[in-house]
C-alpha cells in the first residue's frame, strides 16, 4: 500500500509541475476559447497573461493580433503582428495578418505591399 501511495504522489507531482510549466499554454488555449466565443476582451486579457508567461512564442502574439483586428484595435493589432513577424520572420502568415489589418484600417497602398512581399517569389 505504501508503494502505491507513493507512486500516485509522484505522478500527481509530475502532473502539476507539467501543468504550472505550461501556464502559458493553458492560458493561451483558454483565450483562443474566449475568441471564439466573441469574448474578446477576455481573450486579450489571457493572450496578455500568456505572453507574459513565455514572450517569445510568436503565434500568441499573433492570436492576439487577430482578437485586436476582430475588435477594430487596428494599430495594437499590428503592433503584436510585428511581434510576432521579429519572432519568426520566416512565417508568411504573420505578413499576410498584418496586410490585412492594412487593408481594414484603409491604408491599401500598406497592405498590398506587404501581401505582394508575401506572394511573391
Amino acid at each position: 500500500m505504501k508503494r502505491t501511495v507513493v507512486i500516485v504522489a509522484v505522478v500527481v507531482g509530475v502532473a502539476l509541475a507539467a501543468a504550472y510549466n505550461n501556464r502559458g499554454w493553458v492560458y493561451k488555449k483558454r483565450a483562443f476559447v474566449y475568441a471564439v466565443a466573441g469574448e474578446l476582451d477576455r481573450a486579450i486579457a489571457d493572450f496578455d497573461e500568456a505572453i507574459r508567461l513565455d514572450p517569445k512564442d510568436a503565434d500568441t502574439y499573433r492570436n492576439r493580433g487577430l482578437a485586436y483586428n476582430s475588435k477594430g484595435s487596428y494599430d495594437l493589432a499590428i503592433v503584436d503582428f510585428n511581434e510576432a513577424i521579429r519572432l519568426d520572420p520566416k512565417n508568411a502568415v504573420f505578413y499576410t495578418n498584418r496586410g490585412n489589418v492594412y487593408n481594414r484600417k484603409g491604408d491599401y497602398d500598406q497592405g498590398n505591399r506587404v501581401n505582394s512581399l508575401v506572394t511573391s517569389d
